[in-house]
């Protein structure tokens, strides 16, 4: 804020000091008169001061000269955004009346709003006109209402601390309005009397302007709460920003025979008193529009309107004023006939989906083959039909699981499908029938799982190196799981990637005239095609590196170097490494023998494995070459070797200091190290001692034994591995399901028992762990349960051992195993079938007096075992199903809508959903709406009442109103003038001519333009406001 002190104290200083130098220096100015040019500045040198004054006055007159200018432009700015306030209430005022017409004719079933096409098209043309306002109205290319121009200031000087600035919301926020509904819901039952909704339950809204509290009334209709709810907001003592519309639906249909139907309808427009239709003929159960024309007939009594559904199996009966409705007294000229009765939902659902319900198997480990699965109803709820949509049909994928149109189960195997399940031919879900799937017995087991006979599994009985020792082919699990006494071994990797045979052939000499090269031949093979001429030793080795590998593919040799070498080189070891010359006349070149790749040491912890020099000759000889040496010094330095193929596994008897294993090679030895791992792998060491047996049916127990007895090695600590079994036949196991077993360890003397169990796949030998175990008897039988990661073929492994505890060497235990079984059909089936169930038109009898509908699912496993689980449907998903001539009776609760331009909370006690409450929440769902954009924008998808469609526009016709008449003048006094006119001194000060001056005349510039300002402008404005107000600038010239 500019503050006098800016203004006119520094001016009345300026005029004071002029004066004082006049009076001084009068006498002296009597030089030539000066010119002004440019923006008030003296040109003259006589006096610098002078001209000080005039700038920096000249300085202060622009800066309230652009304040001015800015104050305008947001003065313009707003009187903008004011017309285009005006324009788009003109847009919403047409449009409600449109919406009005329209919604008024939808409420009594008029035909005009029937004419969506044209109601669609005027929405749509009256949001173009919105947008065109929008982008009409502008302050320098810039939109003003759509929520861009924000944060726009307008400072009076420069550097002004909190300048003056304009944010305009987006005029569709501005139309936007906030809303929440109540739930619609059912009462049935014999001779009922009314809705569910109970007393004393409150409802309280906290609105933009305040809180009001409601106690629901017993049986109270939406309408009667509506109206409550809008008597507070009539008085601006009890208002609270809110209001509150209602509606009441209802949809018949399933009639289940032709014939002649009578109904009692009954209505708050009566009283709820009751009107009998009676006499309506039904030619086809799947059409009821004589039954809807019947009701219409009363319209004028009941207030209560009949429109077809989607289809004429449907009708919709609607009271715009949302009070309840009330069926009874149905009868029809067939016995036992039914007609279901439910709330119309505003999504339009009428079927239960069990897709994202969670559903507890009670994580049983038998598996369900050779069990089901029942979707049914609790209670008297009944379902027209239970469906089972297709899923991944003809889906062959390894353990992907399909259904089919048939409702049949299958899995996929990889190259095809297996049908696990289909549907029971009583229970197929149709009719009302609950829906039954039956899975097929597994035939994927491990034969001889509970070891009744000594067969099918294939036995060990002699040492084993987990990692190493394979059983029928297939590489043992590496264990690396031990005891920290005995951790002390580890294992590295070499594996032979590649060698080579080289040799470098020089050109020595040789004559142009005469000399060539026809041919270097190696072990009968001619590297080169053609003659080479000799030109000079660097041209002539060039033109033969060049040949050579011309025939790089086909002899497999290549060549490189350079000047006279030519360094030629094959992965392949020749059987004869000489190299022989055809060559004519005067050439001379050297051509040393090939000489292969070759390995002198391998050195871990400065200790060589080998001794002498491993010459390759291809990966898997030299491998084993290298295996052979390195054990063959194993006395000498503990290191062993194992492996197969290219691949040496190194393993160390103790933890060198340094894991690291370091090659000495010559020529390209090409390797892949792996060093000494961290993982342990100590069950290696030599078994000296003891004896190791493994049987399968000792003729009593039916089970399989692995008994370790007085085991030892040269070093305590030892853990001897020893006994193992491994099925003989692999099975076909898909995710998710389980394979369980028993074990336990006994009989331990001097150590503990060791206890490794895993899956081997036999596509790839990849293992899924079961058990790793170390320790002294176990307290008993165990069972393992796993649960399948990947999909595959495999066999499963148990291998035993004992662990020397004390140190002394040697150590006995016993590793039983029984009851090896698969569970096949998981969880995970079962979920995926429950996830495409739906039920489709769920009703309870009206004789029941409970509305709590619950549908369940019984899953039963291949041994038996059941487990059923109740999943709460909701309310408004569960119809009555009137019996004719049952005396059964229905009663609705219609929908309370609260609306608001500004949002807002609702709160419900003790909500519930069976009816007794009106919101099913205790804190409800409040949605945004926009007008034109946004959330659900108004259009024909919905009917107009269910939108709100005319009180939104309302809303939206107050709220831009409020901000035109509110915001608009607020931001407008900022920004207005006092009524007078700047332009005359402005411009004298501002000149850009250059002007005569007499001598006075330029001496007092400053004096007379501060004396014009002060009495033009600003003591004018002091008068205005009072000299004690006189705050600041800002101040006085807005204050008009």
């Amino acid at each position: 804020m500019i503050s006098l002190t800016k203004i006119i104290d520094p001016l009345s200083g300026y005029i004071a000091k002029v004066q004082k130098d006049v009076s001084d220096r009068d006498k002296d100015r009597q030089q030539a008169s000066p010119r002004l040019t440019g923006a008030a500045t003296l040109l003259s040198a006589e006096d610098a001061v002078q001209a000080a004054y005039v700038n920096r006055l000249t300085a202060e007159i622009n800066e309230i000269r652009s304040g001015i200018s800015n104050m305008r432009s947001g003065l313009n700015a707003l009187n903008i955004a004011s017309s285009a306030y005006e324009d788009v209430l003109n847009v919403l005022e047409r449009m409600g009346k449109k919406i009005s017409e329209a919604q008024a004719a939808e409420d009594n079933n008029q035909a005009l709003v029937s004419d969506s096409v044209s109601l669609a098209s005027a929405i749509s043309s009256f949001g173009d006109e919105v947008t065109a306002i929008i982008s009409k109205r502008q302050l320098n290319e810039q939109n003003l209402i759509d929520g861009t121009f924000t944060n726009r200031v307008f400072p009076m000087w420069s550097g002004q601390s909190d300048p003056a600035s304009i944010s305009i919301e987006n005029v569709y926020d501005t139309m936007a309005s906030f809303r929440t509904f109540s739930a619609l819901a059912l009462a049935g039952g014999l001779e009922k009397t009314g809705t569910n909704i109970t007393a004393s339950k409150t409802i309280t809204i906290n609105g933009p302007d305040g809180t009001n509290t409601f106690d629901q009334l017993a049986g109270e209709s939406a309408s009667s709460l509506a109206a409550r709810i809008n008597v507070l907001e009539a008085s601006a003592n009890t208002a609270i920003g809110v209001s509150a519309s209602a509606r009441s639906t209802l949809r018949l249909n399933d009639l289940t025979n032709a014939g002649t139907v009578a109904l009692s309808l009954a209505s708050e427009k009566q009283g709820m008193g009751s009107v009998n239709i009676s006499g309506v003929s039904i030619a086809d159960k799947n059409d009821l529009s004589e039954l809807a024309i019947a009701v219409n007939g009363y319209s004028d009594v009941t207030g209560i309107f009949a429109k077809m559904g989607a289809t004429n199996n449907d009708i919709i009966l609607t009271d715009p004023n949302g009070g309840n409705i009330g069926i009874s007294s149905f009868v029809h000229s067939v016995s036992d006939t039914s007609l279901s009765v439910s709330v119309d939902r505003r999504d339009g659902i009428t079927d239960f989906l069990l897709e994202g319900q969670s559903v507890d198997y009670n994580d049983v480990d038998a598996g369900f083959a050779g069990g089901s699965l029942n979707f049914g109803m609790v209670g008297n709820l009944t379902s027209e039909n239970i469906n089972l949509a297709t899923f991944n049909v003809g889906d062959t994928s390894i353990g992907s699981v399909s259904i089919d149109a048939n409702k049949n189960i299958f899995i996929g195997t990889g190259g095809g499908q297996a049908q696990i399940g289909a549907v029971d031919a009583t229970n197929d879900g149709v009719g009302g029938n609950s829906l039954q799937i039956n899975f097929n017995a597994n035939s994927r087991v491990f034969t001889n799982g509970t070891f009744d006979t000594d067969s099918n599994w294939t036995k060990v009985s002699s040492q084993i190196i987990s990692g190493t020792t394979a059983i029928d082919g297939l590489t043992t699990q590496r264990d690396t799981s031990f005891p920290s006494e005995n951790i002390v071994g580890r294992y590295g990797t070499l594996t032979i990637d590649s060698g080579t045979a080289t040799s470098t052939l020089s050109v020595n000499s040789g004559d142009s005239s005469d000399g060539t090269l026809s041919a270097i031949t190696v072990d009968g093979t001619n590297l080169i095609s053609g003659t080479i001429a000799y030109v000079d030793n660097n041209t002539t080795a060039a033109a033969i590196r060049t040949a050579i590998n011309d025939q790089t593919g086909s002899t497999g040799y290549s060549a490189s170097g350079s000047g006279a070498q030519i360094n030629i080189s094959s992965s392949t070891i020749p059987s004869d490494s000489s190299i022989s010359l055809t060559t004519s006349g005067t050439i001379n070149m050297s051509a040393p023998n090939l000489t292969a790749s070759t390995l002198s040491a391998i050195t871990i912890d400065e200790t060589n494995l080998i001794s002498g020099t491993i010459t390759y000759s291809n990966n898997n000889a030299t491998a084993e070459a290298i295996r052979t040496s390195i054990n063959n010094r194993t006395g000498t330095t503990g290191f062993t070797a194992t492996g197969s193929g290219a691949q040496v596994i190194i393993n160390s008897p103790t933890t060198p200091l340094d894991s690291n294993i370091n090659l000495t090679t010559t020529g390209s030895f090409g390797t892949t190290v792996s060093n000494l791992s961290n993982d342990v792998d100590t069950d290696k060491t030599t078994m000296t001692t003891g004896s190791l047996a493994t049987t399968i049916d000792d003729g009593n127990n039916n089970l399989a034994q692995m008994l370790a007895t007085n085991v030892g090695a040269s070093v305590g600590y030892n853990l001897i591995k020893g006994m193992g079994i491994q099925s003989a036949s692999d099975v076909r196991l898909y995710s998710n399901e389980q394979i369980s077993f028993r074990w336990r360890i006994d009989d331990t003397t001097g150590g503990k028992g060791d206890f490794q169990a895993y899956l081997v796949n036999t596509a790839n030998n990849a293992f899924e762990e079961l058990k790793n175990t170390t320790e002294n008897s176990s307290s008993g039988w165990e069972t393992v349960t796993h649960t399948v990661s990947t999909s595959g073929d495999y066999k499963i492994a148990f291998l035993a051992g004992s662990y020397d505890d004390d140190g002394d060497g040697n150590s006995s235990a016993r590793v039983r195993v029984d009851d090896v079984a698969v569970s096949a059909i998981s969880d995970d089936v079962l979920d995926i079938i429950k996830e495409r169930v739906t039920y489709e038109n769920l009703n309870f009898s009206a004789s029941n007096a409970s509305y709590t509908p619950q549908v369940s699912v019984t899953s039963i496993t291949g041994n038996g075992s059941s487990t059923t689980e109740a999943i709460d449907v909701p309310a408004t998903l569960a119809g009555f199903s009137l019996t004719g001539g049952a005396g059964q009776e229905v009663f609705s609760t219609g929908e309370v809508t609260v609306l608001s331009k500004d949002n807002f909370s609702l709160l419900q006690q003790n909500e519930q959903s069976n009816g007794t409450s009106f919101w099913e929440t205790s804190n409800a769902t409040v949605q945004t709406l926009g007008v034109f954009s946004g959330s659900s924008p108004i259009s024909t998808s919905e009917t107009l009442r269910i939108q709100n469609a005319s009180e939104r526009i309302a809303l939206a016709i107050k709220s831009v109103s409020d901000y035109k008449e509110n915001y608009i003048p607020r931001s407008r006094a900022v920004f207005e003038f006092s009524e007078f006119d700047t332009s005359n001194y402005l411009d004298s000060l501002n000149t850009t001519k250059a002007d005569a001056l007499d001598v006075p005349s330029a001496i007092n510039l400053s004096q007379k333009t501060a004396k014009m300002i002060i009495a033009d402008e600003i003591q004018s404005l002091l008068a205005r406001a009072g000299n004690a107000v006189a705050d600041d600038v800002y101040a006085l010239i807005k204050s008009t």
